[in-house]
């Protein structure tokens, strides 16, 4: 009877790799044709050289990962076309086979239950599923940590000189893919090194180590090239005290549903079972220390590296290690009854499931900026309606691999820096010809006022499309073609009288008013006279964002005043945000600061409609 019910678990546990494993690849492939992101576009345009010194230099060490993942792609478009598809299925297969060998790991550890509960969580989260096709060296770097891993448990555990250089490769690819990956192996093998100090096999372990640390020297001037070059502190925040949570909310696709379904059938596990009394007394702690141990000192290290010296720590970064915070996580089930184990399954494959495409569908939303689908629009609105394009981007390559060669003098890249600015885009849209104007923008700071500036020359709004930090416009000198559905304009009732007082308002209301839905970003234009000699430098429209609780300043942003067909106009814009609090409060008025006899003309606030995936 015990062997029928062992075989009929191993059944069980087969059929439901099986369906997991299946499922997992047809989610990747779907929209695997989806625009190349800022980051892929980015690798792309450094794969156009000839020779392997140039590649290097030129290629690899400005992007700020190590070499492997360029280096790939640079041999594959040898072979393959640069389309979505071509670029991406290896990827997709790495990610299908680090499942795999994760769920080996678990099988080799004796946890073969709590395995087939983590692939089913990396199979249906939207987290893994966007580093799974992602042809970034995320993906490479993620196989490359678990197959470490892997063959490092099991050399550890029986002695087999292939399995050793198994060890090896891979631990020196994970190096050679991603500083966290590197970290990550790293890390898991000092640990190994620190539980298993009596195992036979320890000797071989340093030995591995020390032939890893021998074979990445040819990368160690690339590497010392990249850290002096500084990370991404410029544009990542500081991680909160809460990341880790976040983290995990992530992980369970953001559901609070599925995690607290699932995290009281563990607690109660976690209870009914005595896990501590358990985890003390049996040999299985050394597995669960290296476990937690492994994850939690990556996460320290990253985390207070970036609180303290440079931010780096970002989600995507912890996906190396990520499957042994979900082992630890689950842990509990190693001593649940195998009726206990079903029932937590269905639990976590349905919810993990179902939470991947509901309640809004993770294929409706794109999370890296597009640019497939901008070119798209514009190349339709320059063929249908003789538009002029400006499109916003971190470089011109990312516009120009979708746009078609004959549509290149009906647009222009631009690109908001110290030496252009929107005074610049402003000459620019003034003199254009045409009716209808484009404007796209990706992955990039927008100007809230930008839409204004246009609007000025082209009144009309059209069109306007959005995904996931980007965004896309059509304007026209033509009000048949105006759509007032992402637009209000509204005239604010003003003094009129000449006052030299040092402040007088223009307005001031609770952020929720201004917030109504899908309105949010906000641009209000000021203009004034004055009898005497106009001061630009000391006067001022200014927008204060306080907490009417605790008269914190929330946000501060001041503009000029310009002289304009003979008056003085400030145009200022901002984003509201998603926060809705009645005791936040905004306030817009004009610092005098000289006290000058002013006479304020005319106010309008204009408010455009949200992007609601815009981060």
């Amino acid at each position: 009877m015990k062997d029928m019910n062992n075989t009929n678990h191993n059944v069980f546990y087969k059929n439901s790799i099986f369906v997991i494993l299946i499922l997992a690849l047809i989610l990747r492939l779907i929209g695997i044709d989806r625009s190349f992101s800022n980051d892929e576009l980015s690798a792309i345009s450094r794969l156009g050289y000839t020779d392997f010194s140039s590649l290097i230099s030129l290629g690899v060490m400005p992007d700020g990962h190590p070499a492997f993942t360029q280096v790939f792609l640079w041999f594959w478009i040898k072979i393959f076309p640069v389309t979505e598809i071509s670029i991406r299925i290896p990827f997709v297969i790495c990610s299908i086979l680090t499942m795999i060998y994760t769920y080996k790991i678990a099988k080799i550890l004796s946890i073969k239950n709590i395995g087939i509960l983590v692939i089913s969580v990396m199979s249906f989260s939207a987290y893994f599923v966007d580093y799974s096709w992602l042809a970034r060296p995320y993906s490479f770097g993620f196989l490359f940590s678990v197959l470490s891993f892997y063959f490092g448990i099991k050399a550890i555990k029986k002695y087999q000189l292939s399995t050793w250089g198994l060890y090896v490769l891979f631990t020196v690819l994970a190096m050679y893919t991603h500083y966290f990956s590197f970290l990550s192996v790293l890390v898991f093998g000092v640990f190994l090194l620190v539980f298993y100090i009596k195992e036979k096999q320890i000797k071989y372990l340093i030995f591995a180590g020390i032939i890893c640390a021998i074979l990445f020297i040819p990368h160690i001037n690339i590497t010392r090239f990249q850290l002096t070059t500084g990370g991404v502190g410029g544009w990542l925040g500081k991680p909160n005290n809460g990341f880790l949570l976040e983290y995990i909310f992530t992980i369970f696709n953001k559901n609070w549903l599925f995690i607290s379904i699932v995290f009281l059938s563990v607690i109660f596990v976690f209870w009914k079972e005595k896990f501590w009394k358990n985890i003390l007394i049996r040999k299985s702690n050394k597995e669960f220390l290296l476990l937690f141990s492994t994850f939690f000192l990556v996460f320290f290290i990253g985390f207070f590296y970036s609180k303290f010296v440079n931010a780096v720590l970002q989600y995507s970064v912890l996906i190396f290690c990520s499957p042994f915070l979900l082992f630890v996580l689950f842990y509990p089930m190693k001593f649940a009854s195998q009726k206990s184990f079903k029932i937590l399954f269905v639990i976590v494959f349905f919810g993990a499931f179902i939470s991947l495409l509901f309640p809004k569908s993770y294929y409706e939303i794109n999370r890296f900026g597009v640019f497939k689908d901008i070119a798209k629009h514009a190349k339709t609105d320059i063929k249908k309606y003789k538009a002029k394009a400006f499109l916003n981007g971190n470089s011109k390559f990312y516009f120009q691999f979708y746009m078609n060669e004959e549509d290149s003098n009906h647009w222009e890249f631009i690109n908001f820096n110290e030496n252009y600015n929107l005074k610049n885009f402003e000459n620019e849209v003034s003199k254009i010809q045409e009716n209808n104007l484009v404007y796209g923008w990706s992955n990039i700071g927008n100007p809230p006022t930008i839409l204004s500036v246009i609007q000025t020359y082209f009144p009309y709004p059209v069109h306007h499309f959005y995904w996931h930090n980007s965004e896309y416009y059509l304007f026209s000198k033509d009000s048949i073609l105006e759509e007032k559905d992402f637009y209000k304009n509204e005239k604010i009732q003003l003094d009129t009288n000449f006052t030299n007082n040092e402040y007088f308002g223009v307005l001031e209301t609770s952020q929720n008013i201004l917030k109504i839905k899908p309105f949010s970003y906000l641009v209000m234009n000021v203009t004034l006279d004055s009898i005497e000699d106009f001061d630009k430098e000391n006067t001022l429209l200014v927008l204060e964002k306080n907490d009417k609780k605790t008269s914190q300043n929330l946000q501060y942003v001041a503009e000029k005043f310009e002289l304009k067909n003979g008056k003085y106009s400030a145009r200022l814009g901002v984003q509201i945000d998603k926060q809705k609090s009645n005791d936040i409060e905004l306030k817009i008025y004009i610092w005098n600061k000289n006290k000058m006899q002013l006479k304020p003309i005319s106010a309008t606030l204009e408010r455009w409609k949200e992007n609601e995936i815009l981060y």
